[in-house]
Formats: C-alpha cells, sequence, structure tokens
C-alpha cells in the first residue's frame, strides 16, 4: 500500500508540473530561511557556553564599570580565599600592535594580554603548540587560525618571531581556533607580564582603580560564593581607602554577559541581543508558513480537477483515511523535496547571511546525526501540518456529487483560501514597512548634524617611531594646497571612551567623558566656542592645568561662564577656560554627555587632517609622500570621519538589509501562490468571462474586474499590518535618543508597492482570460 501510495503521488507531481514546481521552490525558499535564521540562532546561544567551569567564573564589575585596573585581580586572589585564580585582560581596540615579521610591517588589531593561565583555563581550542601553557614566557604569544594565515601565510607560524617596537621579540608558541563564540573579539593572545614594557608601568599589583582598561574575572571554588566574595572585596577596598565605595560591586556569571545589556563602561564586548533574535525567529516562521499557505490555498483551488479521482476511489471502496493518507504522503513526499531544495539554498546564501550578521555561519552543524534526525522529522512534520486542510478539505467530497459533476469549489473554501492570501500580504506588507522606517533611520543618522565637520577630515595613527618632530610634520602637512589644517587628539571622533571623575562640593564623584587634544583641535574640528578661550602654544600653563568642557559638562558643574575651578578626583585642580557648544562626541545610538576637553604633552593617538575634497586622490598621495618620510616602518593607513561614524550603524544597516531580503522572499513567496491561484479561480470563472464579452464588456473591464477582488484582498492586508508595524517600529525607534519619525508616506508607498506587486501576478492570467474567445467556453452551453 505504501509503494502504491508513493507511486501514486510521483504521478500526481508530475502531472500538475507548474504547481508542483511553485510549491516545490516556495516550500524550499521557506525551508532556507527557517534553517538560515536557526543556524543563527542556535550559534548566538553557544557564546561562552565552550568555556570550562563557566558556571563558576565571573567578571567583577564596579557600578558601570567592567574595566578595572590592572592590579585589581590578583590583590583579590591575595585577599579571597575562596577565589581559586584571577584573570586579568586588557582588550586592545583602540591600540593596534605594529610588528614586524620579517621585513615587512605589519598592524595587529584586537590583541589582548591576559594572565598566563587564561587560554588553556578557559577552553580555547588550541590547534598547534603549546597545549599545556603558551603563555609561559613574558614575550610568548597566541595567534587565532585568521591571524596567523594572515601574517604568515600557510606557513607553520610555532616558533616564527614577531619583533614589536624595534627592540622586543615575540615568539609564537601556539595557535587557537577563531573565538567566533567569545563575548570579547581578538586576534592574539599575550601574556600580562608584557603590561611594564610596552606601557612603561611600575607597581602593577598597586593599580587597584587607576588605568581602568582591564576586564577582572574570577573563578570560584564555588558558585555560591559570590556575596562572601564581594563583601570581603568591598571591606578590603574601603579599609584601604578609609572611606566608603561609591558603586556597588557585583559578580556576574561569564554566561550572562553576553546576553545582558551592556554596561556603560566595558569596551569592545559583543553582546547578542534577545529581542531581534525573537523577531528574527518569527519572521522565519512567519515565511515558513507562508510557504505552507500556497500549498494549502493551490491543493484546495485544484478541487476541482481531483474530484472525479476522488470519486472513483471512493466508489471502488476506498475510505476517507485511505484518501486522506494519500494527500498527506503527497504533501510529506513534496516536502521532503523542499528540504533538499532549503539545504542547498542554505549553503548558496550561508555567505551572504554569515556578512550580514558578521558571522561566520557553520552548515556542518546540518550533517550530523542528530540535525539529520531532526531535519526529516521536522520535514514529515512540516508535510503534515501543510497537507492536512487539504487533504480533510478534498476527502469529505461525496463520490455521488462528484461523479455527477455537482461538486463545486464553495463559499466556505473560497473564503479560507482569502484568508490566507490576507495573511501572505499582511506579513509582506508588515515586511515592507519595516524595511522603509529602517533605512529612514541609517539616513537620519548619517544626514543628522552632529555639530562639527565631520565630512572634511581624514584620520591617521600617531605612529611610535618617527624620523622628524611633530612641528615639522605639521608644517609638510600644511603646505599641501588642499589641507586646511592638521590636529592632534586622543582618539578619533566616534570613539572617545576615555572616563575621567571629578567631585562636587558635597564630595560626590560624577564620571565625564575626557579627551586630550592640541590647541589647534577645535579650528579643525569646527567647533563653536561659546565663552572663554581655546588652549594656546605659547601658554605653558595651558597644557595639563587648564580644561574646555561642552555646555552639558557646564550645566553638570553649575557654571556659566568659563573661569570656575573645579576638582578631577581630588587630586589636580584645574580651571575651566572655555566652554564648546554641545555636538555629538560619539555616535547617535548615545545622548550628548558631560565632555571634557584637555590640552595634554602625551596621550595622543590620532592625527585629523581637514581637507577640501576637489582633488582627493591627489590630496591622498601627497599625504602619503609625507608620511613615508615620517613614519618608521608604519604604512600610510588612513580612514575618513565620516565613514567611521557610518560604520558605528552597521547593525542597523545589516538589519534593514536583512529585513529587506526577508520581504523579498516573502513577497515572492506570496507572488507566486498568487499566480498559481490566479491561473485556478480564472479557470474556474471562464464562462463567466464569456458571458461578459458577450454582452460587450472589454478586455480592460474584465482585466479590471478581476485585479480588483485581489486589490480589496492587498488593501485588507494594508489595513491589518500598518497597525502592527506602527507599534513595532516606534517600539524599535524608542531605543534610540535621536529618531525619524515614522512618516504616513511608509504606509502609502507599503500600500501602492503591494497593490501594483499583486496586479501585475495575476494580470497575465487575467488578460489570457479575457483575451479568449467567448464562443469557444460557451460553445457546450
Amino acid at each position: 500500500m505504501i509503494k502504491n501510495y508513493f507511486t501514486t503521488a510521483i504521478r500526481s507531481l508530475i502531472r500538475t508540473k507548474g504547481t508542483s514546481f511553485i510549491n516545490l521552490l516556495g516550500l524550499g525558499l521557506g525551508v532556507g530561511v527557517f534553517m538560515l535564521i536557526f543556524l543563527f540562532v542556535i550559534q548566538e546561544f553557544k557564546v561562552d557556553k565552550f568555556i570550562n567551569d563557566k558556571d563558576r567564573i565571573f567578571r567583577l564589575e564596579a557600578g558601570e564599570w567592567a574595566l578595572l585596573g590592572p592590579g585589581l585581580g590578583q590583590k583579590v586572589k591575595a585577599i579571597c580565599p575562596e577565589v581559586e585564580e584571577a584573570y586579568s585582560t586588557q582588550p586592545q581596540f583602540m591600540q593596534n600592535l605594529m610588528v614586524k615579521v620579517g621585513d615587512e610591517s605589519i598592524r595587529i588589531t584586537e590583541y589582548m594580554p591576559v594572565t598566563k593561565s587564561f587560554p588553556v583555563d578557559f577552553g580555547f581550542n588550541i590547534v598547534l603548540g603549546n597545549s599545556e601553557n603558551p603563555l609561559t614566557d613574558t614575550y610568548d604569544l597566541v595567534l587565532t587560525q585568521s591571524e596567523a594565515k594572515r601574517l604568515f601565510g600557510d606557513e607553520n607560524p610555532i616558533g616564527k618571531n614577531i619583533t614589536i617596537y624595534d627592540n622586543y621579540n615575540l615568539t609564537v608558541t601556539a595557535v587557537i581556533e577563531d573565538p567566533i563564540y567569545f563575548h570579547i573579539p581578538f586576534n592574539a593572545l599575550l601574556s600580562f607580564d608584557i603590561l611594564p614594557t610596552l606601557y612603561g608601568w611600575k607597581d602593577l599589583d598597586k593599580m587597584l582603580f587607576y588605568n581602568m582598561n582591564n576586564p577582572t574575572y574570577l573563578k570560584l571554588a564555588s558558585a555560591d560564593q559570590t556575596d562572601l566574595v564581594v563583601d570581603r572585596i568591598t571591606k578590603y577596598i574601603e579599609e584601604q581607602s578609609k572611606s566608603e565605595l561609591p558603586f556597588d560591586l557585583a559578580l556576574r556569571p561569564i554566561e550572562d554577559i553576553y546576553f545582558n545589556g551592556a554596561l556603560q563602561f566595558e569596551g569592545k564586548v559583543r553582546h547578542g541581543n534577545p529581542k531581534f533574535i525573537g523577531v528574527m525567529i518569527v519572521v522565519a516562521i512567519m515565511i515558513l508558513f507562508l510557504a505552507c499557505v500556497n500549498y494549502i490555498n493551490l491543493s484546495t483551488a485544484r478541487a476541482s480537477t481531483r474530484s472525479k479521482e476522488i470519486g472513483v476511489r471512493k466508489v471502488v471502496g476506498g475510505g476517507r483515511l485511505s484518501i486522506v493518507l494519500q494527500f498527506l504522503g503527497e504533501s510529506i513526499l513534496l516536502t521532503l523535496f523542499a528540504l533538499i531544495i532549503g539545504i542547498a539554498l542554505v549553503e548558496l546564501a550561508s555567505p551572504v547571511f554569515g556578512t550580514l550578521i558578521e558571522r561566520e555561519l557553520s552548515t556542518t552543524l546540518l550533517i550530523s546525526p542528530k540535525a539529520i534526525v531532526v531535519i526529516l522529522a521536522g520535514g514529515i512534520l512540516l508535510g503534515t501540518i501543510s497537507g492536512l486542510y487539504p487533504s480533510l478539505y478534498l476527502s469529505s467530497f461525496s463520490p455521488t456529487k462528484v461523479l455527477k459533476g455537482k461538486v463545486s469549489d464553495g463559499a466556505k473554501g473560497s473564503s479560507f483560501r482569502k484568508v490566507l492570501i490576507v495573511f501572505q500580504f499582511t506579513v509582506s506588507v508588515l515586511l515592507i514597512i519595516s524595511t522603509l522606517i529602517i533605512f529612514s533611520q541609517l539616513r537620519y543618522f548619517t544626514n543628522y548634524d552632529l555639530g562639527f565637520d565631520k565630512d572634511q577630515i581624514i584620520n591617521l595613527r600617531i605612529p611610535r617611531n618617527t624620523t622628524f618632530s611633530y612641528d615639522v610634520l605639521k608644517e609638510k602637512v600644511q603646505s599641501i594646497s588642499s589641507v586646511r589644517g592638521i590636529s592632534r587628539s586622543n582618539s578619533k571622533m566616534g570613539s572617545i571612551g576615555w572616563q575621567e571623575s571629578y567631585r562636587d562640593e558635597y564630595g560626590e564623584t560624577h564620571n565625564f567623558s575626557y579627551m586630550p587634544i592640541d590647541p589647534d583641535f577645535i579650528e579643525v574640528m569646527g567647533l563653536e566656542l561659546v565663552d572663554g578661550r581655546n588652549f594656546e602654544w605659547d601658554r605653558p600653563s595651558d597644557v595639563k592645568e587648564k580644561i574646555i568642557v561642552n555646555e552639558t559638562m557646564a550645566k553638570h558643574i553649575g557654571i556659566e561662564k568659563a573661569g570656575t575651578k573645579m576638582l578631577s578626583g581630588g587630586f589636580w585642580e584645574t580651571e575651566v577656560i572655555g566652554i564648546v557648544k554641545d555636538f555629538n562626541f560619539n555616535s547617535l545610538h548615545s545622548g550628548i554627555g558631560p565632555l571634557g576637553l584637555h590640552f595634554r604633552d602625551r596621550d595622543y593617538n590620532t592625527y585629523n587632517v581637514k581637507i577640501d575634497t576637489d582633488n582627493l586622490r591627489e590630496t591622498i598621495k601627497q599625504l602619503n609622500s609625507v608620511w613615508d618620510e615620517y613614519a618608521v616602518d608604519e604604512p600610510f593607513e588612513y580612514s575618513f570621519l565620516n565613514e567611521s561614524f557610518e560604520e558605528s550603524y552597521r547593525s542597523e544597516k545589516r538589519m534593514g538589509q536583512m529585513f529587506g531580503y526577508f520581504a523579498l522572499i516573502a513577497i515572492f513567496i506570496g507572488c507566486m501562490g498568487l499566480y498559481g491561484l490566479s491561473a485556478f479561480m480564472l479557470q474556474a470563472r471562464v464562462k463567466e468571462m464569456g458571458i461578459r464579452k458577450v454582452l460587450g464588456a472589454s478586455t480592460l473591464r474584465i482585466i479590471g474586474i478581476m485585479g480588483r477582488e485581489f486589490a480589496i484582498l492587498v488593501f485588507v492586508s494594508n489595513v491589518i499590518a500598518w497597525p502592527i508595524a506602527y507599534y513595532a517600529m516606534s517600539s524599535w525607534l524608542q531605543s534610540f535618543p535621536y529618531k525619524t519619525s515614522i512618516s504616513a508616506l511608509f504606509f502609502i508607498a507599503a500600500l501602492l508597492m503591494s497593490v501594483a506587486i499583486a496586479f501585475t501576478t495575476v494580470a497575465y492570467h487575467s488578460w489570457k482570460a479575457a483575451s479568449a474567445n467567448p464562443v469557444d467556453s460557451l460553445k457546450y452551453e
């Protein structure tokens, strides 16, 4: 019997090639999108799950700070017997390590000094080299696989030397698998003991809350000892400082870091977005259901073509159950074929989708025995869900009515299909509106006036070794006719992460953003001084002893005019000599906070060069020529400030692109179903079309009648989708301090697009029916 069901199902699929193709392609697309999204979801939930003893490892936090002093970890281990091990790290995102591999100078980005036991204890997969203790020596180096390949190609990197700062040789002792499932991205690990060499630091053990750039992790003997450890640390610090801590200490389980909201000061930590993952799961289910809707619609619409087959089966003794099983078998078989197409689409689309989510999707998960069983079971379940209603509907036909030719679709079946069409276009309209609003928000970000000149600024990283002074460089750069100025700063605009603090008259500590600059910075960046004066090169007292604040900072410290003194952390006193108009010194994801600009004789990392953009290529060429004279063994690498700001919004850009792709897929699946469904519906009304033509209706009139019916369904879809889209996107925009308005034009555009798409889809069959000779459809009446 099973063989008979299989044979009959194959014959039925072959006999109705067009319908089978639409169903197969639709289900294949739905399955492919569903698998892609769930691969992404699975990998999101794998972050930090590989870590050994993860239930006993915690990140130490101080209020909104996860970046602590470099000596705090080992001090905590010494005073807390409950702490088995302390791991200090220092992820480097603003600083790059310029190294020499042979005679070639290469920049290593995102390197991280760590406690020696960190790679092994955390369980990173060491694929080459010393797997026991790869950071035994101060100058040992561990590379990721991708970084090892970038530096050494296909050579074995173990034992190779890399020179830093022309004086120190680092030895590659191990290569680890790329840490795609760790919450801090990095390309290389160094020993934490190298910090005195890199920065000239002394007495690291005394730096508990100084040079706070170090995420610190503690492994406890027992996970339930967190409160005891926090109490011990708090008591020790308060005893040493003879004052209460201005913040609360906490231990966060390392597994909770990725999906919990970011602290204000924690560096470049990767975070997952549970809401976004939830939205993606809903989108995956909806697109898969759209494909199921196609199958249900087309299967029930074909009732008249299979009614006699059903009648004959019942007359010769076939029961309703056997007929239901027959149609379910066809549905499951079609779905299993669609699984093959879906898996092929996953293989083809995973690189593109991986680029959008900035993570390499591992499709090897699909070929594990467990995954194969789950996929087959899911295919059978999907086939059963898709085929259940059509099989019950078709098997309910009365054999007497069927064989007399009296079977009809009926109002009930037609209404159900219309409901499904409305659902399909509701989903499509939702995705269209969401995509339009997301890209509108991106345009708003891009065009927003930040309060300074970002469109004519080139940023260069200051080299460690130079052949002449900055004054000579400044003179040479400004001699280029298209250069309007050059200045130095600790970081480029949009990346200000340095935090300092001051004490108010009540002794309370307040944080503010802080950036060392030189006297040319304000003019080069186009900032506006609203009171006071700028720093001056020929005033030595301006260095360190003076500060310029923004308007927000001035309000925080309670001044309206420059000339007021303030205390910074209680260690030094500095005079506010100027107030600049508020500007967005970081991305528009955050509002304008208090900012202090300080003239210092060190701590500069970035050159800001203001240029005319008329002859950009020649300007870059001349800057490169000056750089080659100035920098020793460092390549000329530059970036445009406006592009750096746009890079800050790449997550929104990726989200918009994903929604755009999903909208296209949803529309395509819906259009395929609508195309096939319109053919069956018009076939059922062919005599009506003939009568209308005989009575004088024009071809355009008939096309309009058919298109109007579908246009009404699409209009209903829009009416349902609009409030849902408005609520969802309003909620999304609430997370931004600067946001676009939701214009009625987005909804009107979605309506026009969906109506045009639906009308275009059914236009061919409508024209064909309207152009047919009425004699052919009425000659037997």
